[in-house]
């Protein structure tokens, strides 16, 4: 009866858990440009990211920036590995022994320590949460119902990690599982949460410290305001409007790696992984709560105060909240790549350029200022092999570039804004070392950006 018990119980955890769940329905050319119609055929192994947003509902335009998270495009060139929950609340999330987090304010923003506590209480709070666990469940495509039972199957991993539909199956794990172990390292252990911890940040007080000036008021005032009651609540509305438009959404992005090596792997694929419903492996998996872990790994927090073409005016306050909440979460995830290498998206080379006498005038890559890229950027250039010996994936460099002229402006809504650069198509490159550069090839960004604390 206990046995029956523990069972029903386990298929109420597993109802849950189930919910919580969302799943996606998700070489070199020999031409000197990619064809059209096969970009898949330059798709690489991607990092897999899950994301979440930090709710603040005390803060000003609290919904207008969750709204915008949740209706913001997923980062380029990441796999979207999100789970059904998007956000948590800033007071729920605190560490085991129930510490919360550092709140960052107007005029006092966070330190370097403040941050790597953050971070930490976001690792302890995750790994509480078994977010991770939901993570791996998500990768072997956890699914079922009550009365059909439960399972895992390799689908995903198959679809994101392009092996052949008869390398991934059962009797291949039990067979060789050391090389499908090191196979999907190198899938999985790329996989990474990012929480967004965005807040609005006014410019009310900087407003205020100059429209309450004298002085100021002695050019500014209109004629037409003749009382002090007039002239306060221009003010007033002058203040409101400051705030709002000379303000910003500020983001810290924290950086978490999901851990995946081989005994973790090991004990899911012998322990866990089913792929017929038995009860035993998948009770055994919900309840398990210190295998599956995430760890801290970076910050990154940079501004978006100004637009060329400022939005404000042009567009209403929902649409401007959206363009700064979407820009912010593209410059920290470009500022992530630069601190962690291995976080690092790589894109590949579209196009070989010529003149009119055949000679090379340069590479076009489609990467430009929503990848956090300038005129300095500079790249190496990538052949990608796969060893069988290893079961990884291997790069080995064969040239360096660097931007050569504009960067394409790629920035979320900068088209619509018409500014500077969003006539390209991709940003052209030139090469300053190595050997011969064909479509296909990946480059990926040299060097590392020290992250800006305004």
């Amino acid at each position: 009866d206990s046995f029956l018990i523990c069972i029903m119980r386990a298929f109420f955890i597993i109802g849950i858990f189930c919910l919580a769940l969302s799943l996606p329905a998700q070489g070199v050319a020999d031409a000197d440009t990619i064809p059209a119609g096969n970009e898949s055929m330059f798709k690489n192994k991607r990092a897999s990211i899950t994301s979440f947003m930090m709710y603040h509902p005390e803060d000003t335009l609290a919904d207008e920036i969750y709204n915008a998270y949740i209706s913001c495009p997923f980062p380029d060139n990441f796999n979207n590995h999100n789970l059904k929950y998007t956000n948590m609340s800033f007071a729920e999330v605190t560490d085991d022994q129930g510490n919360g987090l550092y709140k960052e304010e107007y005029g006092d923003f966070l330190n370097r320590r403040e941050i790597e506590y953050n971070g930490k209480v976001l690792e302890s709070y995750l790994n509480r949460m078994k977010i991770p666990t939901l993570m791996v469940a998500k990768w072997f495509n956890f699914h079922g119902n009550d009365s059909t039972g439960y399972a895992f199957d390799m689908s995903l991993v198959r679809e994101r990690g392009f092996y052949d539909s008869n390398l991934l199956t059962l009797d291949s794990i039990r067979k060789n599982g050391r090389a499908i172990a090191d196979a999907n390292k190198e899938l999985i252990s790329n996989t990474y949460v990012v929480v967004n911890d965005m807040s609005f940040i006014s410019g009310y007080y900087f407003g205020k410290l100059i429209l309450w000036d004298p002085i100021f008021w002695d050019f500014i005032y209109p004629d037409s305001l003749k009382t002090d009651e007039q002239r306060n609540q221009w003010a007033i509305a002058i203040i409101n409007e400051w705030e709002f438009s000379s303000g910003a959404v500020r983001n810290n992005s924290y950086l978490l790696r999901l851990v995946w090596n081989d005994s973790i792997a090991s004990k899911f694929y012998n322990d866990y992984y089913t792929e017929t419903w038995d009860s035993t492996k998948i009770v055994s998996f919900l309840a398990d709560t210190t295998t599956f872990r995430l760890k801290y790994v970076t910050n990154e927090m940079i501004n978006e105060f100004k637009f060329k073409g400022n939005p404000i005016g042009k567009y209403d306050r929902e649409q401007v909240v959206k363009i700064r909440t979407a820009r912010s979460i593209d410059n920290n995830i470009a500022g992530l790549q630069k601190r962690y290498r291995d976080f690092k998206a790589k894109f590949p080379i579209t196009e070989v350029l010529y003149n009119d006498k055949g000679k090379i005038t340069g590479y076009a890559a489609q990467i430009g200022t929503k990848e956090g890229i300038d005129k300095k950027s500079k790249f190496e250039v990538v052949r990608e092999s796969f060893n069988p010996e290893t079961g990884r994936t291997e790069y080995k460099r064969i040239a360096k570039i660097k931007v050569k002229g504009e960067v394409w402006n790629n920035k979320y809504m900068a088209a619509e804004d018409r500014e500077e650069g969003t006539d390209l198509k991709y940003t052209v490159m030139k090469k300053t070392s190595g050997g011969k550069i064909y479509p296909g090839m990946w480059i990926m960004e040299i060097g590392n950006k020290k992250t800006r604390y305004w």
